[in-house]
């Protein structure tokens, strides 16, 4: 089975801020205002639908559990693989 990343080069209006390879085939990206995924080893990314924050980190735990965290100090649960994420901290 060939594992090999895709490297292009891509181009966006936002600044990304964090990636986090989670298996041979998935990947996320985290940034300003916006989430994007992998699944086919960075050949294609598609945004996900998140209420933006600047993000600044992504990482996860196993293929299912992930946490994103924005400066704000928003941050953002998924149990999933990335298929939906709840709200779970806010600083005031």
């Amino acid at each position: 089975i060939d594992t090999t990343w895709v490297w292009n080069e891509l181009r966006f209006e936002q600044e990304l801020k964090a990636v986090f390879i989670v298996d041979s085939f998935t990947a996320f990206a985290a940034g300003y205002g916006y989430i994007i995924k992998t699944t086919n080893r960075g050949l294609l990314w598609s945004a996900l639908n998140i209420d933006g924050d600047i993000f600044k980190d992504i990482q996860f735990v196993n293929e299912e559990v992930g946490f994103i965290l924005g400066y704000s100090g928003l941050m953002y649960k998924t149990s999933n693989g990335g298929k939906t994420w709840h709200k779970i901290k806010v600083n005031n």
